[in-house]
């Protein structure tokens, strides 16, 4: 009962009021990320018109009593511990997130073609990749940098007859 209480007080001050009472470090904490549920996918089939890691993306809680934007991520994905891919850069518009709510971001990443081949040998159908590197959040202490760090394991969706010969 009291800490429901706490939060309706908390949502009811100012966050000038509340900024005195919390640090760049508490509200960072107070931030969680999660990867989507949904597994990542390579898509490397020789029809697709682009090869493409697809849907990686995070679900993003906000546990604390401020509002908050996602404006940008700087990840690292690494497959078979080799740094593979890179997305570094501002989300195309920000993406708002109230006090004690959730919010997420996604993305597709191109894939080269010696990753194409690479992928279309690999002897399994899925694959573990390791994302590292941090998303930007603007809140009332400006922009603030949110590590992420996470293993996954991702699908490669390729030509059934690759698949037939291994």
């Amino acid at each position: 009962m009291f800490k429901w209480a706490g939060t309706l007080v908390k949502k009811a001050l100012p966050d000038f009021i509340l900024r005195r009472f919390w640090s760049n470090q508490e509200l960072l904490q107070a931030i969680e990320v999660f990867h989507f549920d949904q597994a990542p996918q390579f898509y490397v089939r020789a029809e697709r018109g682009t090869h493409e890691l697809h849907i990686i993306g995070f679900n993003v809680f906000n546990f604390s009593p401020f509002k908050l934007s996602i404006v940008g991520a700087d990840l690292r994905i690494s497959v078979d511990s080799r740094e593979w891919l890179t997305y570094s850069q501002r989300m195309p518009t920000e993406i708002p997130m109230a006090p004690y709510a959730r919010s997420g971001f996604h993305f597709p990443l191109p894939l080269s073609e010696s990753q194409t081949k690479r992928l279309r040998e690999y002897p399994n159908e899925w694959i573990r990749i390791h994302i590292s590197g941090g998303m930007i959040v603007k809140c009332i202490f400006g922009e603030l940098r949110k590590d992420i760090h996470c293993d996954v394991v991702a699908l490669i969706d390729r030509d059934q007859s690759v698949i037939a010969r291994m």
